[in-house]
């Protein structure tokens, strides 16, 4: 029997005639729950409610959830044209038999929209979206179904992304979302950053000039994107700390080709690069074990690219009590 299952036969009296102590049930046993239980676990008492919404609880749940061997609470997302987003549990997107899909659920005030929205990024829980043709952003829990819609940018809508990323500004506590763009008419870029510890934007520099859109990903503290610059491919950051943008080499020299396509990764909270030659059927895969060490970058596996094709669309979240409202947060 789980914990899960044990706290769901157990009431208060019965746990006090075991003689547990509360410090095992709020240190070692409620921590290691899913999200779905603990939601229910609130009604128990006032105790408990202010317990499992504790500042302290969310972030010991949040490294549990997140350290966990068998990825028991970790999902993944996946941007779909056809369906919108769809999820699955890690579990069942590692089966080799196929994936168990279903639809997010929509939070109470409706924010999703089933054919314009863009996942742009998770972290610790929280999914952020973009609606593209509205050009708002949300951000939400998809365990709980809080969600939050941004403040509006003052960007105009006839322009592309060239960049969108989100993450996690570890000392301030903060989420941040990033987003670059490119008018057109004028040929003009401009970098926007969003803060949770302010609720609003601000401008910042835009980075490289390359403007094919893509999406960052999240890893030590920063955002990176694969950038073309004069023929040169290489890697481009942005740490969310100082919003400076800086650059790093690849693990190695790129083969040449129209089937080639490098992308990023990030496995077990390492920075990896993906090297596709679909032509041949055949990935690439380095890690960098240590960070901004380019003598670290470590080639690790090689799969056919038909099996995890999928992987370059997909993003990967452990479920949370993490709030999308700021407030919360404090």
């Amino acid at each position: 029997m789980d914990n899960t299952e044990f706290l769901n036969k157990k009431t208060d009296s019965s746990v006090q005639s075991l003689h547990l102590h509360q410090e095992i049930i709020e240190e070692e046993i409620l921590p290691r729950l899913p999200v779905k239980s603990l939601l229910k676990f609130r009604c128990v008492s006032k105790s408990w409610r202010s317990m499992i919404g504790s500042k302290r609880f969310i972030k010991t749940h949040l490294k549990n959830s997140t350290n966990n061997q068998n990825y028991a609470q970790w999902k993944v997302i996946f941007n779909s044209r056809e369906h919108g987003m769809i999820q699955c549990s890690m579990r069942s997107y590692l089966d080799e038999e196929g994936l168990n899909l279903s639809p997010i659920d929509n939070p109470p005030d409706d924010c999703l929209m089933i054919t314009t929205d863009l996942v742009v990024g998770c972290c610790n829980g929280l999914v952020c979206v973009v609606n593209a043709d509205e050009f708002c952003f949300f951000v939400l829990n998809a365990a709980t179904r809080i969600s939050i819609e941004l403040p509006e940018t003052d960007l105009i809508h006839h322009l592309q992304f060239t960049k969108l990323g989100f993450g996690w500004e570890e000392e301030s506590g903060a989420y941040k979302v990033f987003v670059g763009v490119f008018y057109e008419d004028d040929d003009e870029r401009l970098g926007k950053v969003y803060s949770s510890e302010t609720n609003s934007w601000k401008t910042v520099e835009h980075g490289s000039l390359d403007w094919h859109c893509s999406l960052g990903k999240f890893a030590r503290g920063r955002l990176h994107w694969v950038a073309v610059n004069g023929g040169h491919t290489y890697i481009e950051s942005f740490d969310l700390k100082r919003e400076v943008f800086e650059t790093m080499e690849l693990p190695c020299k790129l083969p040449k080709g129209d089937g080639i396509c490098p992308w990023l990764w990030v496995i077990e909270g390492c920075l990896s690069v993906v090297c596709d030659d679909y032509g041949k059927g055949k990935r690439r895969v380095w890690i960098m074990k240590e960070y901004g060490v380019k003598e670290s970058w470590v080639e690790e596996i090689s799969k056919p690219s038909k099996k995890i094709r999928r992987c370059c669309e997909a993003f990967f979240y452990p479920e949370s009590l993490v709030s999308p409202i700021p407030q919360e947060n404090l």
